[in-house]
């Protein structure tokens, strides 16, 4: 069934959202590959689905073609649609110990200060109406803040919820939801003085 939205859309309109769509998706037979791994939690952000994985001891021999530093990760992230792929990988290998210092720098930069780079050492920059991921030779990726907000606190959320997550690892999200409810009301008050 369309969505209202698309109904309305001419043919040759709902032709070029389907490509577009295509060209951001994986294909259908391509799974996630963290398959094997209790899933922890599902969300759709956006109409794309992510999924958190529990990477349990049990569970390291499926990691034999993975590279070796998410063998010690205590979560795996996958998003289906490839623009999202790469922040899902630095979420687990980049970002997975300053979780809350991101959202911190994120926040003090939405304040009016300024960790521009700082920022960048995290591939991240700062718009007024986005956020910008990509580090230096790769092609950048535009989220809107509430999109790139939802993710994060999906991550958070995540590490709340699992058992096996390092406790440090668990405070670290904690902070990081404390800060998300601080940007989100920022975001949230931008976006109502733009209007």
């Amino acid at each position: 069934m369309a969505l209202e939205r698309e109904s309305s859309l001419s043919d040759y309109e709902q032709e070029m959202l389907k490509r577009l769509e295509a060209k951001y998706s994986l294909p259908a037979e391509e799974e996630s590959p963290f398959r094997g791994f209790p899933v922890l939690k599902a969300r759709v952000i956006r109409g794309t689905h992510f999924l958190s994985y529990v990477n349990e001891t049990q569970f390291r021999s499926l990691m034999s073609t993975f590279p070796d530093e998410l063998v010690t990760t205590p979560l795996l992230f996958y998003s289906e649609k490839n623009r999202f792929q790469a922040i899902c990988r630095s979420l687990m290998l980049d970002w997975s110990q300053e979780l809350d210092r991101v959202a911190e720098l994120l926040l003090e930069s939405e304040q009016g200060t300024d960790h521009e780079m700082e920022l960048q050492t995290f591939g991240l920059q700062v718009r007024e109406d986005c956020y910008i991921y990509g580090y230096a030779g790769t092609p950048p990726i535009f989220a809107s803040k509430d999109l790139f907000l939802s993710i994060l606190q999906f991550v958070a959320d995540s590490a709340l919820e699992a058992k096996h997550v390092p406790s440090e690892f668990q405070k670290t999200c904690s902070r990081v939801l404390e800060h998300m409810r601080n940007l989100r009301e920022i975001v949230k008050l931008e976006s109502e003085k733009s209007t």
